[in-house]
């Protein structure tokens, strides 16, 4: 597991980024003036997994949202987006997770 900071102003160009740094999972933060839906269709066009900790942009195509019920922890996983880049998985995190269609 490696952690790479890309510092996106855009979503143009990320496909290069991801593809010359071997990305297989991007982490969206909150951003501001960034277009999140663009960036999912950029990794969803590559099979590249998206998750974020920002509940909102799902609405976006995120494929994973670790989001807080209270004072658990919760998994909410966007199905479409995720069949969309044609990502599977595990039986086991998907009974463990929200299922959002």
């Amino acid at each position: 597991l490696s952690c790479v900071p890309l510092p996106i102003q855009s979503a143009a160009g990320l496909d290069s980024i991801l593809t010359r740094n071997n990305i297989d999972v991007v982490y969206v933060t909150p951003l501001r003036g960034v277009d999140v839906s663009a960036i999912a269709a950029t990794c969803h066009s590559m099979n590249v997994v998206t998750f974020t900790g920002v509940p909102e942009y799902m609405n976006h195509g995120m494929m994973i949202v670790i989001d807080s019920k209270g004072d658990n922890p919760q998994i909410l996983i966007n199905v479409e987006a995720a069949k969309d880049a044609g990502v599977d998985f595990n039986s086991q995190l998907l009974k463990l997770s929200k299922i959002i269609r």
